[in-house]
């Protein structure tokens, strides 16, 4: 059982830390539009979550996805309650081996323009991960700055801090989003851990919106 939810654990840290703050830069604003994206948080491993974006207004955003290999269901609400402030919600549901695993996600987020070319963002969460036998939590910040060179590419640099229990990783962040048009975006992320480089991973990602 211990084994299970370890595995669990590996998977989802994986996912759940990588992709809610993929897209390279921090998504703290929220548009009228759908979109679709499909990202691996991490090249070395086969999981690939597919995600569809519904904007019900300029604050409200909703999410729904698919997280292959581990078939997990995902949740997300997000809601810009203040220009440049908001709070983030998702939620995974998946079985292994037949045990139930719930995973919960919620942060607050902002960002703060400190000209046409340079912003600070960050981002408090709370992480929640639950089974049929077992419950562990924690925390995790993130903060980075983010310069964009034109209209076309932004660069981010920052670190993360992640806490589970007893368990703590920290890692410094470097990611590129790229806009080939209007409609499209595409980022790749550079995670690397500062206490064990066998966790350093590279993620990849595209978005469409329509």
């Amino acid at each position: 059982m211990k084994k299970l939810f370890v595995l669990s654990l590996a998977v989802i840290l994986t996912l759940a830390f990588a992709s809610v703050s993929m897209a390279s830069t921090i998504g703290v604003n929220v548009n009228k539009e759908w979109s679709v994206s499909v990202e691996k948080a991490d090249t070395d491993a086969d999981e690939i979550e597919i995600t569809g974006n519904y904007g019900i207004s300029d604050q409200l955003m909703l999410s729904v996805g698919f997280v292959t290999e581990i078939d997990a269901i995902s949740l997300g609400v997000r809601y810009e309650f203040a220009e440049n402030a908001a709070i983030n919600f998702k939620y995974y549901t998946y079985d292994i081996n037949g045990i139930d695993f719930s995973d919960y996600y919620l942060d607050v987020r902002g960002k703060a323009n400190l000209s046409d070319k340079i912003a600070l963002t960050g981002k408090l969460g709370y992480i929640r991960f639950e089974d049929d036998f077992d419950t562990e939590d924690g925390f995790e910040i993130v903060g980075q700055a983010e310069y964009s060179f034109n209209d076309f590419v932004t660069a981010n640099l920052g670190a993360s801090y992640t806490e589970i229990e007893n368990s703590d990783i920290t890692k410094i962040l470097l990611g590129f989003e790229f806009y080939p048009t209007e409609n499209l975006t595409l980022w790749v992320d550079y995670s690397f851990d500062a206490d064990d480089s066998d966790n350093d991973c590279v993620g990849i990602g595209i978005e469409f919106a329509f």
